[in-house]
């Protein structure tokens, strides 16, 4: 074969795999889509939108209601949250501005694949293989502030692995902030990769008052951003710092304590570890990616060179962040998948591999994740019967971490049924009830609106005023006060403060003739009757 007929087989090659993935592309954005319409209100997922509620109504973080997350991304929220009527499908809406979030993930991997190796193909793949996952990409089909987390901390890490300059170094310093003060799950890989960065600044222009400015000049616009951002919502910095950061971090000290040997709590190396080897091409691109990666560094390890000091910074803080002790949830995989994906582009770059291997390479990975992602959305189609109740998905990395995955009814049916309670209660009646029966947007008879397992109530300072808002008398005393509007008292024991089970039965026992009850598909429950009429 001579080389003008080689040639125009390979252009011919590379055309039908850039339309096999344009394809890829299309089923991945009809599996998220049809993720949003199905999705079972996952717990996590129905906390945030009630954080949310509660703000938008004028409710305060720590002083009207207990507020264990960080409340900047309910604020960078809430004016498009406001835009809808109070109605339980606003639910969806929220996913799809988790949607718009997740396109913009996607652009910086495109942006950074065309930067690395010239090619946005391989660098969105990997992306495209996690956000249709049957649990990562659930996990990203519902409204989190992770998401948001994850933009600006991508979007940094991307700038880590480019060419220096102050301007870059200052929008770096900015963005890892502003992740960090939305929710720290990215910390050790930018607080590492920063670092790299730095060093990378300064070994190529030898000023250090240069390096200095930028970083200080990006974390000052920042938390001027970040301060405005509290003073517009009336929110208070200093208690988002106190009950989000170190009152998380006290609790994580109680999980140490209390839960043992549990498999539900082990270090992320090893949720990582069980769902790699359930998805073999993404952990095979990976491997590729960060080998062709090690070979760049090792040849090239005196020059000042971001791809090698930056990323290898995120690839050591890649790798502490998963030496620490987790609940199993998606939302502690993908920090470390999302950053992994970044090396991937480094084995198609033509300063490390052959024109033809990366052709062949090229070819194998589209091709084998086109047949996987048709998998998918043929699978995706039976959770218009069943979806998962008690995970995000029914997946074999699920059940070798919970066991057995319990499935219930569409997503879309319990919206209906959240809306026709939501027409009965008036907007300023409480509730008893906990996930999944809350109907999201009605407060919460007491001030916490959920605890976790151990409570949350041991990782309170002595004497703060907060850690009253968990005993069972101040319950009890919350509801002698005002009636709930609804009582539904399955799961109590599981999702609220310890012993409120028991004050709950016995309100009931004592004011049964105020309340009928209240069925549907998923629960039975107790409205009081006045309501009714």
């Amino acid at each position: 074969m001579n080389n003008t007929s080689q040639i125009n087989l390979h252009s011919l090659a590379d055309k039908a795999i850039n339309s096999l993935f344009i394809t890829s592309v299309f089923i991945s954005a009809i599996i998220y889509l049809l993720h949003i319409v199905t999705h079972f209100p996952f717990f996590d997922g129905s906390i945030h939108t009630r954080y949310l509620w509660l703000l938008s109504s004028g409710f305060k973080a720590n002083v009207d209601f207990f507020c264990i997350y960080p409340t900047l991304g309910y604020f960078l929220t809430l004016p498009y949250f406001k835009l809808f009527p109070e109605s339980a499908f606003v639910l969806l809406a929220l996913r799809l501005f988790s949607a718009v979030v997740v396109a913009l993930l996607g652009l910086a991997y495109y942006s950074h694949g065309r930067r690395i190796s010239a090619d946005w193909v391989v660098a969105l793949l990997p992306f495209l293989l996690i956000s249709t996952d049957r649990s990562i990409g659930v996990f990203f089909s519902e409204y989190s502030i992770d998401h948001l987390a994850a933009l600006a901390a991508i979007l940094a890490m991307t700038i880590i692995m480019s060419e220096p300059g102050f301007f870059r170094l200052a929008l770096c310093s900015a963005l890892s902030l502003i992740s960090l003060f939305i929710m720290p799950k990215y910390h050790f890989p930018l607080f590492f990769g920063l670092l790299g960065y730095l060093w990378v600044c300064y070994a190529t222009y030898r000023k250090p008052s240069m390096v200095i400015s930028g970083l200080c000049a990006g974390a000052i616009s920042a938390l001027a951003i970040i301060f405005a951002i509290f003073s517009l919502n009336h929110g208070s910095i200093i208690d988002n710092f106190k009950y989000a950061y170190l009152f998380n971090f006290r609790f994580t000290s109680v999980l140490d304590e209390q839960i043992g040997s549990s498999p539900m709590y082990s270090p992320v190396i090893v949720y990582v570890w069980t769902f790699l080897r359930h998805h073999l091409l993404l952990s095979f691109s990976y491997a590729v990616g960060i080998y062709a990666w090690l070979r760049y560094a090792v040849s090239g390890w005196r020059k000042p060179d971001p791809l090698i000091w930056g990323g290898g910074g995120i690839l050591l803080g890649c790798f502490l962040a998963t030496l620490f002790d987790a609940v199993y949830c998606e939302q502690y995989i993908t920090p470390v998948l999302l950053c992994l994906a970044l090396f991937v582009p480094v084995a198609y770059s033509e300063t490390v591999s052959s024109q033809r291997t990366i052709r062949y390479a090229r070819y194998l990975f589209v091709t084998i994740a086109f047949a996987i992602l048709v998998a998918r959305l043929d699978r995706v189609a039976d959770e218009f019967h069943l979806t998962a109740y008690n995970a995000r998905g029914n997946t074999a990395t699920t059940r070798t971490i919970i066991g057995e995955v319990t499935m219930a009814p569409t997503g879309i049916n319990i919206l209906n049924e959240y809306d026709d309670l939501l027409a009965l209660i008036p907007k300023d009646e409480t509730v008893v009830a906990a996930w999944p029966f809350h109907p999201l947007f009605r407060r919460d008879a007491a001030f916490q609106i959920f605890d976790d397992r151990p409570s949350l109530s041991g990782a309170f300072q002595e004497r703060d005023p907060l850690s009253r808002s968990f005993a069972p008398e101040t319950f009890m005393n919350a509801l002698e006060k005002s009636a709930p509007a609804l009582i539904v008292p399955q799961n109590l024991d599981e999702f609220f403060p310890p012993g409120w089970d028991l004050v709950v039965q016995d309100f009931l026992s004592r004011h049964r003739h105020l309340y009928e009850e209240y069925a549907t598909n998923m629960y039975k429950g107790y409205i009081r009757k006045d309501l009714l009429e």
